[in-house]
């Protein structure tokens, strides 16, 4: 081969075969500036069209829909959980019963319109709704049991206050002395005012017959959701009655009615057919309905009970290390003295699948961050907080988080490469990004596979640092060597830019003493 060819050959340029990672990559950065300033921002959002899919972790919170159609998070209102002392524990939020009791007869009716808690009410209609529901055995209920602590509490709507309208119904009986005789506790509207009564339930000394009633102080207000509670101590015998919270009625179950009397005993009677019955009569709405085998002396009157909310993002991977969060965004309502406190955590790494390393940092949305906050990896934290009296939430309707990845530098606009006695000299032209910190050489002996070995100078990529022009001596003369040059920036570790143009050349002992 003569030298006008092998200097032809040396001019040749490759077109390298690019996979589709790396072609994603060139169609970023052209739309960046070749000025030098690579700063391209993006944002994440949700909460708008999304359904908050990039959520990750959520505690106390749950969704409604918001005012532009979209899901708002808001704080979960304090439903009751049942545990080993619940015996019956209704949220009317669908048809399921929690504790000792099964439906036998009758429906639960459920409306999704008005609720106190959660999703759904039970709506009771005179005459027509009816709950029929059959205690396991060992229920306060059930045929042959003592009772000890007791409390029955739920939300009531009344719609109208109709004289007798029946809330809680059950019939039993036991024996007093030689017969037998009824037993009964009734729930009921009386004179506008709730009416709790007890007949022969509570047991004497003597085993003859009881009668025990608490009523209401104040008349019921229609269509107005308040918390009734009825509570029994076994070691003081008193018996109380409070509408949300506040005392209306006290009796103690002795023969006084006084602490100081004899004390009588809760008790069911052997009837196998005792049901419990939930309406009659009934106009209105029920939700909450428990009854519980121990003290209650906090129920849960407040609709958020003070807790606290959190949702935590998952974790967003920025593509680059040493990517720059510049601000994050919310679109937020925190009526009376509710909040929302919001955090971030930002690293060059993970601890799990879910969780980022580092303490989370609490920050103010829609201020700017300081430029040296950076990093790959990111999670956003907000707290939500009810206000004073727990019946109000905020509201957390978007999040956008807006940030600039550190993206690779671009590579040297041009590169060619001259041919010497066992060397190849490359030159290019220096990237025009102003953070590029250095440059890898790579060669080999075929199109677009860089693992040449075998020059004095360094195995494939040869780290050149800030200067443009490197030798690669020792080479085999004849032979074809294709080289092409990335740049690297000053990140750590360092993002390299995609290749070069790749450029061919043979070095030759022809060119020994040209000057090359």
């Amino acid at each position: 081969m003569d030298t006008s060819q092998d200097q032809r050959l040396s001019g040749i340029v490759y077109t390298r075969i690019v996979k589709k990672h790396i072609l994603s990559l060139m169609l970023l950065l052209t739309a960046v500036s070749l000025t030098g300033v690579r700063a391209l921002e993006n944002r994440i959002s949700m909460g708008v069209g999304d359904n908050w899919n990039d959520l990750g972790v959520l505690e106390g919170v749950t969704f409604v829909e918001g005012k532009r159609g979209y899901p708002d998070v808001v704080l979960r209102d304090a439903e009751y959980a049942a545990d080993t002392d619940t015996e019956l524990l209704l949220h009317f939020n669908n048809g399921e019963i929690a504790g000792k009791y099964t439906l036998q007869d009758g429906k639960l009716e459920i409306t999704r319109k008005i609720s106190r808690f959660g999703a759904g009410s039970g709506l009771f209609l005179p005459g027509e709704t009816v709950a029929v529901l059959k205690p396991a055995a060992g229920a306060l209920f059930a045929p042959g049991v003592s009772w000890g602590d007791f409390t029955i509490e739920f939300w009531l709507y009344p719609a109208t206050l109709d004289e007798g309208s029946v809330i809680i119904s059950w019939q039993g009986s036991r024996f007093a002395g030689e017969k037998i005789v009824s037993q009964k506790v009734n729930c009921t509207i009386t004179e506008g005012r709730l009416l709790w009564r007890f007949e022969n339930v509570f047991l004497p000394a003597d085993y003859g017959e009881s009668y025990i009633e608490l009523k209401g102080r104040r008349p019921l207000i229609p269509k107005l959701w308040k918390h009734h509670l009825l509570r029994y101590d076994s070691t003081t015998n008193l018996l109380e009655y409070t509408v949300s919270d506040v005392p209306e009625a006290i009796t103690y179950a002795t023969d006084t009615s006084r602490e100081s009397g004899k004390p009588y005993v809760p008790f069911t009677g052997d009837d196998i057919d005792n049901v419990l019955k939930i309406g009659g009569s009934l106009n209105g709405l029920l939700d909450e309905l428990r009854i519980s085998k121990r003290l209650v002396t906090e129920p849960q009157i407040d609709t958020y009970a003070q807790n606290t909310g959190t949702v935590s993002t998952r974790v967003f991977d920025l593509g680059y290390s040493n990517s720059v969060l510049t601000r994050v965004d919310a679109e937020t309502a925190t009526p009376g003295d509710t909040g929302i406190i919001f955090f971030y955590r930002i690293s060059e790494r993970i601890t799990s699948s879910n969780s980022v390393a580092g303490e989370w940092r609490q920050f103010a949305p829609g201020r700017t961050f300081d430029p040296a906050t950076r990093g790959r990896y990111l999670q956003v934290l907000a707290e939500l907080y009810p206000d004073g009296s727990g019946n109000t939430s905020p509201v957390l309707s978007t999040i956008d988080i807006y940030y600039e990845p550190d993206l690779p530098p671009h590579p040297p606009g041009w590169v060619e490469v001259l041919p010497g006695d066992g060397v190849l000299t490359a030159r290019w032209q220096a990237a025009t990004d102003s953070d590029v910190t250095g440059y890898l050489v790579y060669y080999g002996d075929k199109p677009g596979r860089y693992f040449g070995t075998g020059s004095t100078s360094g195995d494939s990529p040869i780290d050149a640092g800030k200067v443009t022009e490197i030798n690669l001596e020792g080479l085999i003369n004849g032979r074809l060597y294709y080289i092409a040059v990335a740049s690297y920036d000053s990140s750590d570790p360092p993002h390299r830019s995609y290749f070069s143009e790749e450029v061919a050349a043979r070095p030759s002992h022809l060119h020994e003493g040209d000057g090359n």
